[in-house]
């Protein structure tokens, strides 16, 4: 049976305290003197208790240099397409202030708090015996320190909005904090305070961001942990003689250079950057053409363009809350003369009873694939069951 560490337990005794406390007193912790004073001296008793408690960690790990050179690296490229992006999809003015003196309470609110979290993290990580139940234990611990309890509890009121949180919030939060604690225990606490300092001094220095949405947010914030990820595990694999050369040449990660860049694609492609999107269909009204479950490929129209549409084609517009894909059945105008398309579904008896403004158009639809759709349809209904 294994010796209990006391030690180790306080650590995690402390942290969890901690936490209730963050959980119990969130609007304190969130906010004023919460942010600027209580949260840091929380964890600066934390760092003291791990200097005095315990001997500094080391890590006997080969390359160390090189993995975190990997780890800049990797930031600069990701900081580089992810500012880039919003040449595409535009972008959205920054929610902090930039004054030197905002600029200097932000640093401080946040850059310590850093630098003591993965200090304790590190200890953490290289005072445990090397077993995944742990390591899962400290991913979790730290998942649940970085949440912000107001936002968890109200966008966990809703699944849409859940669903929504967990995917750009939640998920992104695992797959950092899984690197980190890998980083920790094989390039020490250096590469893992460079990765979240980045982050934070982007946030607070840049004026402007990209205008993401909450699926691209998600997909940058997951995407950046598993390429840093797969080059330091390369890093250790062309390290170890036993590997053969075919072997290490496989594992290479520029041959996954062509893979990232396929994903990227396809996660613009369906977040719609491109003139072509792909939509799932909810419904049978344009039967025989497509069918309930079908994925459509729609084409976005310039504002000339939704100004000129002829009868017979199939549109995607606007109505209310809803996006509907109808055939356009006549054309008319309003009593200034303004442009009007009456629309009708194949599959319905009688036309639509609201005629459809150029503005409310979004796009034309051109092709659809039998069933790929059904899987969103699935979650479209799974999230929006009264």
């Amino acid at each position: 049976m294994d010796k209990v560490d006391w030690k180790q337990l306080g650590m995690y005794l402390l942290l969890i305290v901690f936490l209730v406390f963050n959980i119990t007193f969130q609007e304190v912790f969130a906010k004023g003197w919460g942010t600027t004073f209580l949260k840091p001296a929380c964890w600066f008793l934390l760092t003291i208790y791990a200097i005095f408690i315990f001997k500094t960690g080391k890590i006997r790990a080969r390359n160390k240099k090189d993995k975190q050179q990997i780890v800049i690296i990797s930031l600069m490229i990701y900081f580089m397409i992810y500012f880039t992006s919003g040449l595409i999809i535009g972008y959205k003015n920054s929610p902090y202030a930039h004054s030197i003196f905002a600029i200097v309470s932000n640093l401080w609110k946040f850059i310590p708090v850093i630098i003591m979290q993965e200090y304790v993290r590190f200890i953490m990580v290289t005072h445990t015996k090397k077993r995944f139940w742990i390591y899962a234990i400290i991913v979790v611990l730290f998942v649940l320190l970085d949440l912000n309890f107001q936002s968890f509890f109200t966008e966990m009121g809703q699944a849409t909005s859940a669903f929504k949180y967990v995917s750009s919030t939640i998920l992104p939060l695992i797959f950092t904090n899984i690197l980190l604690v890998y980083l920790d225990s094989t390039c020490g606490y250096r590469p893992a305070m460079i990765y979240r300092s980045s982050f934070e001094l982007f946030y607070l220095l840049v004026p402007i961001f990209p205008d993401t949405d909450w699926f691209l947010t998600g997909m940058f914030q997951m995407l950046l942990p598993i390429v840093i990820f797969i080059n330091i595990t390369y890093i250790d694999e062309r390290a170890d003689r036993t590997l053969s050369n075919r072997v290490i040449k496989k594992k290479k990660p520029l041959y996954l250079i062509p893979q990232f860049f396929l994903f990227i694609v396809f996660v613009g492609f369906v977040a719609g950057f491109f003139k072509y999107k792909p939509i799932a269909v909810l419904s049978n009204s344009m039967v025989p053409v497509f069918s309930r479950g079908d994925l459509v490929i729609v084409e976005k129209i310039s504002d000339k363009e939704k100004n000129n549409l002829k009868v017979g084609t199939i549109i995607e517009f606007e109505h209310g809350s809803a996006t509907i894909m109808h055939r356009i059945n006549r054309i008319t105008e309003d009593e200034f003369g303004n442009r009007l398309y009456v629309t009708k579904g194949d599959n319905n008896n009688v036309v639509d009873s609201d005629k459809v403004k150029p503005s409310q158009v979004h796009s034309v639809i051109h092709h659809s694939v039998p069933l790929l759709g059904y899987p969103s349809v699935w979650l479209y209904e799974i999230f929006n069951k009264k």
